[in-house]
C-alpha cells in the first residue's frame, strides 16, 4: 500500500534511503570488472588558417575599405604549405591540446551473508578515468586530468533480542583528483580564443610560444607547463538505530530511534609553476639562418609549493513510531516521525555561515487499502526553519493520494487478456521552501557607510544598514497529479502517462515597487512571487521474449512542461512587449535582430544604435517606433536554457550471455545565448 500510489512530502522532510543489507545464507562474494572508453560529448570545429586569413581580410575590408590586405597571397601559400611553420603557424589548437578518447574503469567487490542473529553485507569498489589533455613526454610530472574514487560500505544487523534490532553501517569515499596547474576554465578558454595564426604551439628546443600582443597565453603550455594540483576529499557516513517491534495485541506496531553522522573534508595541494615564453621577432632569421627569439616573460624555474584544506559535517537525529498490519482484505499503516539536522561548515567565510544551519521537523503518513484494488495515503509536514522570525518559522505541509488498480475487478476479467493491468493515480498536496539564497532573513545586517559630500563638506564616514529583515515565512507550492498505468497484451506493452500542475505561492523576491527617493541602501525580501506550472509525462516500453535464448525491450519517453509568471512585483511597464508577467521563468530578453545593414542608405533611414554602425552590423529592431535602439525594445526573444520539451529512447537486446543497450535522449524548444571572446572572431588583437 505504501507504494501503489505517488507519495507528496513536505518541506525538509526526510528522505529514507536504505542500502543492502545482509541476510541470513552462507557467505556471498560478487566480484566485477568493468572497462571503457570516453570521448568529449561535443567540440567547435574552426576554419584552418589559410580560411581564417581570407576572412580577417575580407571582415577587415568591410568595416574599413580603404584597408590594404594583411595577409598577402604569398603569405596565405607559406601558412597552407607550412614551409615556414614558426613565422607563419596553422595550428588547430583542439588537434595540438587534446586526445579524441581516453578510458575509465570500475572494480566491484560485495560480501553478504550472516546467521539466524547477525547479518552482514560489506562492498569495495574503485573507479578512475583518464583526462584528454595530450603531454609533454619530456616532462618530468604528471599534469594530465585524473580522477580516482574508492568506495567501502559495511552493514550489519543484530537481533539483540526477538523485539530488538541493532542496525549500524559505515561508508566511506575517498577521491582523488590530478589536474594541470592552470584551471580548466582557461586552458578550454585559450583553446577557443587562440586562432591559428597567432602563435606555433612551440619554437625550438620545446620552447613555449607566447606573443606580447593580446595578452595571449598558449593552451599547450598552460597544460604541459604549469605543474599540477592535487585535491584529496574524504567523506565519512555512519548511523546506528535501534528499533523494537511490539508483540501482542501491539503486533505491527514498532519503534525506532537513528543516529547518523556525517563528515567531509578535503585537501588540495598545489605544485605550480610559470614557464618562459618567447616570440620568433623580425627579421626571425640570423645569418646563420637561426630562428631569432625574444624572451618576452620570465617564469618559474620550479614548482612552488601551496596548499588548502577545509570541510563540513552533519549530525542527524530520527524517533519514529510505525505501525503496519494486515486485516484479511484490509492492510492499514501509519507512520509518526520526528528528525532535526544540524550541519557545521568548516570553512565558512563569516561568521554568519560559521553559525550551524539547523532544521527539525515532524512528519506523519496514514496509509490504507482494501482488496489490493483501492489505495488511499495521508501525509503532513510540520518543519521548521532558522531563516525566519519566531512566530513564523514553523509551516505545516499536507498531501493526500487515491489509487484504484481498477484490473483487479472482477468486471475487467473479460478484458484481462487484451489490458492486463490498468491503475488509475491522483495526489494533492503543499510542499514549502525557505531557500532564499540568504540567512536568518528576519534580521538586518550592517557595515561600514561610504563617505557622501554636501557642497564642500566631506562626511566622516559611519555605519549604515547593508540589508534589512523581512518578516517572511515559507514559499509554498501546491502540487497535483494525475495518473495512469496500463499494461497490454501479458504485460508486454507498458504505458505510463502523467498530467502535473503546480501552483508556487510567497516565492522570495527583492521588492520591486520601492521608489528610490526612500534612500534604501537595499531592496528588502518578501514573499512576492507566484508562478504557475504544467505538463504531460508519457512512458512506454514494450517487452519480448523471442526463444529462450533471445530477448529485447524497446522504451520510449515524452515530456512538456510550461510554466508562467503570474506575480514578480514589478512596476507597471511603459510597453507590453516589456512585461515579464505571463512569461516563463528562465526566458532570454533582448533585442530583436532584424538581419544585417547592407548599405549606408538603410543605415540613415534606421533607428539610432549603439556607438558606430557600419554595413555588415545588426540591425535590431525599433519597436516602439521613436527612432532609437535603447532598453525600451528589449523583449522576450527566447524560451531560455529550460527545455519546454524532452524526449528519448532506446534498447535492450540480449542475446544468450551477450546483451547490448542504448539510450538516446534530446530536448526541443531550449535557446541560450552564446557569448565570450571565444565566439567573436578577430576580437582581443586576434589578426
Amino acid at each position: 500500500a505504501a507504494t501503489a500510489i505517488y507519495g507528496v512530502r513536505g518541506a525538509n522532510g526526510a528522505i529514507l534511503i536504505t542500502t543492502k543489507k545482509g541476510r541470513d545464507a552462507a557467505p556471498s562474494i560478487t566480484l566485477k570488472y568493468e572497462r571503457g572508453i570516453m570521448g568529449a560529448t561535443k567540440l567547435p570545429k574552426f576554419v584552418n588558417g589559410p580560411q581564417y586569413a581570407q576572412l580577417f581580410d575580407e571582415a577587415n575590408l568591410a568595416t574599413n575599405p580603404m584597408a590594404q590586405p594583411r595577409y598577402t597571397p604569398e603569405i596565405i601559400q607559406k601558412i597552407a604549405d607550412g614551409s615556414e611553420p614558426y613565422i607563419y603557424p596553422n595550428v588547430n589548437w583542439i588537434d595540438a591540446t587534446l586526445k579524441e578518447w581516453t578510458s575509465n574503469q570500475r572494480a566491484l567487490i560485495n560480501v553478504s551473508g550472516g546467521g539466524s542473529r547477525a547479518r552482514y553485507y560489506a562492498s569495495g569498489s574503485y573507479y578512475s578515468e583518464k583526462g584528454l589533455y595530450k603531454q609533454d613526454a619530456m616532462q618530468q610530472y604528471n599534469s594530465n586530468a585524473k580522477y580516482e574514487r574508492f568506495n567501502f560500505r559495511v552493514n550489519t544487523d543484530i537481533d539483540i533480542t526477538k523485539s530488538i534490532l541493532l542496525t549500524m553501517g559505515i561508508s566511506a569515499i575517498l577521491q582523488k583528483g590530478n589536474y594541470p596547474g592552470a584551471s580548466a576554465g582557461d586552458i578550454f578558454s585559450w583553446i577557443l580564443r587562440s586562432n591559428p595564426l597567432a602563435f606555433p604551439i612551440t619554437y625550438p628546443g620545446g620552447k613555449i610560444a607566447e606573443p606580447t600582443w593580446g595578452s595571449h597565453r598558449n593552451p599547450y603550455g598552460l597544460i604541459t607547463q604549469s605543474g599540477y594540483r592535487q585535491s584529496f576529499e574524504t567523506t565519512v557516513q555512519s548511523n546506528v538505530g535501534l528499533k523494537y517491534e511490539f508483540q501482542g495485541a501491539l503486533k505491527g506496531l514498532s519503534a525506532q530511534a537513528r543516529f547518523a553522522f556525517d563528515s567531509f573534508s578535503y585537501h588540495n595541494i598545489n605544485r605550480t609553476k610559470d614557464p618562459d615564453t618567447y616570440e620568433a621577432i623580425p627579421p626571425y632569421y640570423d645569418e646563420n639562418n637561426e630562428l631569432i627569439l625574444k624572451q618576452n616573460h620570465t617564469g618559474n624555474t620550479y614548482l612552488q609549493f601551496g596548499k588548502s584544506s577545509a570541510g563540513n559535517r552533519r549530525t542527524y537525529i530520527e524517533f519514529a513510531l510505525n505501525y503496519q498490519r494486515d486485516f484479511g482484505n484490509h492492510s492499514v499503516g501509519a507512520l509518526l516521525l520526528y528528525n532535526q539536522s544540524d550541519y557545521v561548515d568548516a570553512n565558512a567565510g563569516n561568521s554568519i555561515s560559521a553559525l550551524p544551519y539547523r532544521n527539525q521537523g515532524l512528519a506523519g503518513r496514514l496509509m490504507y487499502s482494501y482488496d489490493n484494488r483501492y489505495f488511499m495515503e495521508a501525509n503532513f509536514g510540520y518543519n521548521g526553519s532558522e531563516n525566519f522570525m519566531p512566530g513564523r518559522r514553523f509551516g505545516v505541509f499536507p498531501a493526500f493520494g487515491v489509487g484504484w488498480a481498477v484490473s483487479n475487478e472482477k468486471f475487467w476479467a473479460p478484458v484481462q487478456k487484451y489490458i492486463s493491468y490498468l491503475k488509475l493515480r491522483y495526489t494533492n498536496g503543499w510542499v514549502g521552501s525557505d531557500d532564499a539564497g540568504a540567512r536568518f532573513l528576519y534580521e538586518a545586517t550592517m557595515g561600514g557607510a561610504q563617505d557622501y559630500y554636501f557642497g564642500d563638506w566631506r562626511s566622516p564616514g559611519g555605519w549604515a544598514v547593508y540589508t534589512y529583515g523581512s518578516n517572511v515565512t515559507w514559499s509554498k507550492s501546491h502540487k497535483q497529479d494525475w495518473g495512469i498505468d496500463i499494461k497490454f497484451l501479458n504485460d508486454r506493452l507498458s504505458v505510463t502517462m502523467d498530467y502535473f500542475k503546480e501552483h508556487r505561492t510567497g516565492i522570495f523576491l527583492n521588492r520591486q515597487t520601492l521608489p528610490t527617493y526612500l534612500g534604501l541602501s537595499s531592496l528588502p525580501k518578501g514573499n512576492l512571487g507566484i508562478v504557475d506550472n504544467s505538463g504531460f509525462e508519457f512512458q512506454l516500453e514494450w517487452n519480448q521474449q523471442v526463444n529462450d535464448l533471445v530477448s529485447f525491450t524497446l522504451r520510449g519517453n515524452a515530456s512538456w512542461n510550461r510554466d508562467k509568471i503570474i506575480e514578480n512585483d514589478e512596476a507597471p511597464k511603459p510597453y507590453p512587449w516589456m512585461e515579464k508577467r505571463g512569461t516563463n521563468v528562465f526566458s532570454q530578453w533582448g533585442l530583436i535582430a532584424d538581419g544585417l545593414f547592407t548599405s549606408e542608405e538603410e543605415i540613415e533611414k534606421h533607428a539610432t544604435q549603439f556607438g558606430q554602425v557600419y554595413i555588415g552590423d545588426i540591425k535590431y529592431r525599433d519597436l516602439n517606433n521613436d527612432k532609437k535602439i535603447d532598453s525600451n525594445d528589449i523583449c522576450r526573444i527566447g524560451q531560455g536554457t529550460i527545455p519546454k520539451y524532452n524526449y528519448g529512447f532506446g534498447f535492450d537486446v540480449q542475446i544468450g550471455y551477450f546483451s547490448v543497450s542504448a539510450l538516446f535522449q534530446g530536448a526541443a524548444d531550449v535557446t541560450t545565448c552564446l557569448s565570450g571572446n571565444s565566439i567573436i572572431p578577430f576580437s582581443s588583437q586576434a589578426g
